[in-house]
């Protein structure tokens, strides 16, 4: 004998059965589209992660050959031996921007001291001389760079103005650098002085720029300084 809910349940409990698994067939889909979605976004902490993997990527691949490190840069290295004992030069012409132009000129002076030209509209300005504002640990009484150091001049642009600036750096690839940063300035009245001294920070090894920050690794464990060039100011960062 069939009683009344039994009957009911025979006419319409299927009925609720697939209308409950198309819902939750419904739902499972909305949650996997929207999975989809947050997972083209870019959290802080992710983009975090990705300047961080970048910055490890950049200091393992290039701690023993450059100071400064950037994905985007154009630069120029030579180390103080073969400047001062083979008088080796090193020179590169490269865009600031759309429309001006900087030639590097790395050279032992004469008779003593050493070169790093910034040459602009026909104007050479020896940045190591202007303003410079680093230790000289890397130089001898002479004011050459010892024979176990290296300089670069480097252009990259630090602040997403699209205008690089200048970037000297002196050290040793080992226990000490200093990296001094320079912007152009094109309304000087003095035309020797096209390129405005901005400051330094101090490291070890390697100066690396994330595309938004300033890392300087130091010691073995993965410890860092991080530094912010914001409108031609140095800032250093809270970590």
């Amino acid at each position: 004998m069939t009683t009344r809910g039994e009957s009911w349940f025979k006419l319409h409990g299927k009925a609720f059965i697939f209308g409950g698994v198309v819902v939750l067939t419904i739902i499972g889909l909305i949650v996997v589209v929207q999975s989809l979605m947050l997972g083209t976004r870019s959290t802080p902490q992710e983009s975090d992660e990705a300047r961080n993997a970048a910055a490890q990527f950049l200091w393992g691949t290039a701690r023993h050959e450059t100071m400064f490190v950037a994905m985007d840069m154009e630069y120029i290295m030579l180390d103080g031996y073969s400047m001062v004992m083979e008088g080796k030069t090193a020179s590169a012409t490269i865009m600031l921007n759309d429309t001006d132009e900087v030639k590097f000129y790395l050279a032992r002076d004469n008779p003593n001291g050493m070169k790093a030209n910034a040459i602009f509209n026909g104007y050479g300005q020896n940045l190591l001389n202007d303003g410079w504002g680093g230790n000289s640990w890397g130089f001898d009484e002479m004011g050459s760079l010892k024979d176990d150091w290296y300089i670069q001049m480097s252009a990259c642009d630090l602040d997403g103005d699209g205008t690089k600036e200048i970037i000297v750096t002196v050290g040793n690839n080992l226990v000490d650098s200093v990296t001094a940063f320079y912007s152009l300035d094109k309304g000087t009245i003095d035309h020797s002085r096209h390129f405005y001294y901005r400051g330094f920070i101090e490291g070890q090894t390697n100066c690396i720029f994330d595309g938004t920050k300033l890392i300087l690794p130091f010691g073995g464990q993965g410890l860092a300084e991080v530094y912010r060039y914001i409108k031609g100011e140095i800032y250093r960062k809270e970590l």
